[in-house]
Order: C-alpha cells, then sequence, then structure tokens
C-alpha cells in the first residue's frame, strides 16, 4: 500500500480492501474483537467484482484519477465491499475532496451506512476532513444518522477532540442533545475521551495536546447549547465521567453555565493523513 508492493492489480485491491475494513471495523463503530472475521470475507469474496475492488481501493488511496477512469470502464459507483462500504465512504475517509467530488457527481448516494451503520459523513469526521465534511452536507449528508451503537457524527467529532468540526456539524442540524443507546450526549463522549490511552507510548506533549483537544471540544458544545446535566443510563453525568476518565480540565467548565465559558484556545490541528496514520498503527492486530 506504500507503493512498494509489486502484486497483481486485483490482489493489490483485494490487500487495500482487507486493510480499509480492518479500519472500518477498529475505528468506527464495530467491535474490535470481530475485525479479524471481516477481514477474512474481503480477502476471500467471490460477490464483489474485480473491477469493484479496483474502485473501492482507489477510493480510499484518494486517487482520484484511477477513480474517475474506473469508472469509465464501468465500475459501479455503488459497489460495495462485503462490510458494505461503498466508493465513497472510502473516499470520505481519504481525505482527498476532488475524489469525493467525482464520486458525488456520478450520483453516489451520501447517506448510505455500512453494516455497522457508519456513513460517508462518519468517515470525513473520523479523519476530520472539514473540507470533505463540507462537501458531503453540502451534497445532502445527514449529521443526524445513527450507527448501530445509535451515535451521531457530532458525538464522533466531540470524543475526538475535533472541536472545529463541531459548529460545522451544527450549523448543519446536528442535534446537540442527541444520545446514544446508552443515554451518553455528544459532551459525554466529550468527557469519556481517554487521554492516556497507550499511555506507554504517549509523551506528556502528547497528553497535553489531547487535553487541550478535548477542553475545546467540550467548549465549543457548551457553546452551541450541550446540556451539561444529563445522566447516561448509568447515572453519570459528563463531570462524573471527565472525573473517571481523568480529564479533570474539564471539570471547571462542566460546572459553570455556557455564558461563562470563556473561548477555547485553538489546539494543535492533526493533518487527516497523520490522524489516519495514527489511526492504523493503534488499531488491534488481525
Amino acid at each position: 500500500m506504500n507503493g512498494n508492493y509489486t502484486g497483481g492489480g486485483q490482489e493489490r485491491a483485494a490487500l487495500m480492501a482487507a486493510a480499509l475494513v480492518v479500519w472500518s471495523a477498529g475505528v468506527c463503530g464495530a467491535p474490535r474483537a470481530a475485525s479479524a472475521e471481516p477481514v477474512n470475507r474481503v480477502m476471500l469474496a467471490a460477490t464483489v467484482a474485480p473491477l469493484d475492488k479496483e474502485l473501492l481501493a482507489a477510493a480510499l488511496r484518494g486517487d482520484s484519477e484511477g477513480v474517475r477512469a474506473l469508472l469509465a470502464r464501468g465500475a459501479d459507483v455503488e459497489a460495495r465491499d462485503p462490510a458494505r462500504n461503498t466508493p465513497l465512504a472510502w473516499a470520505s475517509s481519504s481525505g482527498d475532496a476532488a475524489t469525493v467530488g467525482i464520486l458525488l457527481a456520478k450520483g453516489a448516494r451520501v447517506n448510505v451506512c455500512n453494516e455497522y451503520g457508519v456513513t460517508p459523513l462518519a468517515r470525513a469526521v473520523s479523519v476530520d476532513s472539514i473540507p470533505i465534511v463540507r462537501i458531503l452536507l453540502k451534497h445532502g449528508a445527514d449529521p443526524n444518522v445513527r450507527d448501530n451503537a445509535g451515535r451521531t457524527v457530532l458525538m464522533a467529532a466531540a470524543e475526538g477532540g475535533l472541536a472545529d468540526l463541531i459548529p460545522v456539524l451544527r450549523a448543519a442540524g446536528a442535534d446537540v442533545e442527541a444520545v446514544d443507546d446508552r443515554g451518553r450526549t455528544a459532551l459525554i463522549h466529550a468527557a469519556m475521551r481517554d487521554i492516556n490511552l497507550h499511555a506507554e507510548c504517549n509523551t506528556p506533549p502528547v497528553r497535553r495536546r489531547m487535553t487541550e483537544e478535548t477542553l475545546a471540544a467540550a467548549r465549543a458544545l457548551i457553546a452551541i447549547g450541550a446540556p451539561v446535566s444529563v445522566r447516561d443510563k448509568g447515572g453519570r453525568t459528563a463531570a462524573m465521567w471527565a472525573e473517571r476518565m481523568k480529564n479533570t480540565a474539564l471539570l471547571p467548565i462542566l460546572s459553570k453555565p455556557a455564558r461563562a465559558i470563556a473561548p477555547a484556545p485553538r489546539a494543535a490541528r492533526i493533518t487527516p493523513r497523520r490522524r489516519v496514520l495514527g489511526t492504523l498503527r493503534t488499531a488491534a492486530p488481525v
């Protein structure tokens, strides 16, 4: 996938598809324990046409010219891999807006979900690609579609510390009061962010940046009217989760009225490519 692999086109496409389904299972809503099974389905699937496999792989790479050429050769713009991901879904996580635009121009459906309930918009949010998020919203992406656990893209942005995306999603109609299947709001998801995940390799600067991102996301949510005192089905509020997860920087703002909260300083942004690479490095082994 880095250009050093020299196998045949179909095998290369299958390998790329396997990698992208691991990512789907491990990052975008599927249980980690189930991640090996979709890989086997991709590698062995006889139901995905070779041309469509190439299209899915090209979409993930953000190869706009490759996507254009494959569509011209008859690849299906609504092709599905065995986890029900479309080319638009994978293009939306590639960071390449041109590829997304080509697929939309060919009629790709913008709100289609994979088997985990994940939409192209959720993919774009997962890699913090504001340009692609805006394109998808312009083409009718619904920010209130829920995945199989009842989570929305606003919750994903909150949990990822993606403060810049929060007002964009809100302006498109994202419901700041929505709760997932466990009764958790977007603000609770922000408070639940584990800044000590993989602590053995997270240096103090990394944890500090993650704390800043989480604080900025919580501030952004409160600024658009996120309820602070909602309890999830386990009886925990956002403040309780912040304390439980050692996100103590959030505690002061979770006890103040919205008008008393100063705007957050902008946290250093991670580029979509770096966010994707970091995610792939920490994915569960297959």
